[in-house]
């Protein structure tokens, strides 16, 4: 019933996160030329479009109302406090959790921690109060936690703070620009050992490793993807990228997440045998919708994920840092 599948997609291209914004935007329209290539979706062809949410809430929800009347199905928003506003199904907290057990487990002397997270982003806040409600299970303590906000620019008394509370670790819940901050200042006074200091994915971009340089060495970090995964269709996805970014290799965890999620659309389309007829777009709407919410195990282009009840559920990958570079820990 349809001659294109136009499919919108929120995603913060300007703003304070535009430099994992756009290349989330950058991989959904990727997806789309690859199912193009290979026949488009149930013989007809898919087309994102792009709008830009700024990071900002309020133009989030604008722009989810401009297009949520006449979509099958939206992309986004990419980021979490625009999600939370205005979408309907986000990714898991359960990540934090899992790095954080790890990276307390290889230093098992680290037994009390304090979390540093921007509490007006609600995926931040949301981990934080998972990892002071469930990591005493695991023997660790959160003995307290420090806001830290979007582009603060001196961290130095988030730091004292932190140190005040005499933990053995500390773990930045943050974004590249703050969490690069708070490592400097916490290595200025006196955290020598970097394995005592462990990173969220949302800091895992250049800026944090540039900003921060030698201070990374021995520290932790986790990513929803792994920069230097084998697999076939992620070395082909990173050489378009870098064709398309001035050599650039992605490290931003929406790269393959929104490369993902277009390619789960079109297994769900295909298999549910929608047709795009505007007569019965509520209709196939919620039979997209529910067999999302709670959908098959998919093959990713870096391994296995699924959305539980809405929240997307996959593999992380563990870091530790040799001078400002990531290495996986096996």
């Amino acid at each position: 019933a349809v001659t294109e599948w136009e499919i919108p997609m929120l995603t913060a291209a300007t703003g304070a996160i535009a430099y994992v914004g756009k290349p989330a935007g950058w991989a959904a329209e990727y997806a789309a030329e690859i199912i193009n290539a290979n026949g488009g979706i149930r013989g007809v062809p898919v087309k994102v479009t792009v709008l830009d949410t700024a990071f900002d809430t309020s133009k989030a929800v604008t722009q989810m109302t401009s297009v949520v009347d006449n979509a099958l199905v939206v992309l986004g928003p990419m980021d979490a406090p625009g999600a939370e506003s205005a979408g309907y199904m986000t990714d898991s907290e359960e990540g934090d959790l899992a790095a954080a057990q790890e990276w307390t487990a290889v230093n098992d002397d680290i037994k009390k921690i304090v979390i540093f997270y921007t509490p007006t982003d609600a995926s931040q806040a949301a981990a934080t109060e998972l990892l002071t409600a469930q990591l005493p299970d695991s023997g660790i303590e959160v003995v307290g936690t420090v806001e830290v906000q979007t582009g603060q620019l001196d961290c130095s008394a988030s730091a004292i703070q932190a140190l005040n509370l005499k933990a053995d670790g500390y773990y930045l819940n943050l974004r590249a620009d703050e969490a690069a901050k708070v490592l400097t200042e916490l290595r200025k006074r006196g955290v020598d050992e970097g394995r005592r200091i462990c990173a969220t994915f949302a800091s895992y971009d250049a800026n944090y490793f540039d900003v921060a340089g030698s201070d990374c060495d021995g520290t932790y970090i986790w990513n929803k993807l792994n920069p230097d995964y084998s697999g076939e269709e992620w070395q082909t996805l990173v050489a378009a990228y870098q064709q398309a970014n001035d050599g650039q290799t992605p490290t931003a965890p929406p790269v393959p997440g929104f490369y993902d999620a277009m390619m789960a659309i079109k297994q769900g389309i295909e298999e549910l045998e929608l047709t795009g007829d505007p007569a019965k777009l509520s209709e196939e709407r919620e039979a997209l919708g529910n067999w999302l919410y709670n959908s098959p195990v998919f093959e990713g282009v870096q391994g296995s994920f699924q959305w539980v009840d809405g929240k997307k559920v996959a593999d992380v990958h563990f870091f530790q840092c040799d001078g400002s570079a990531p290495k996986a820990v096996e």
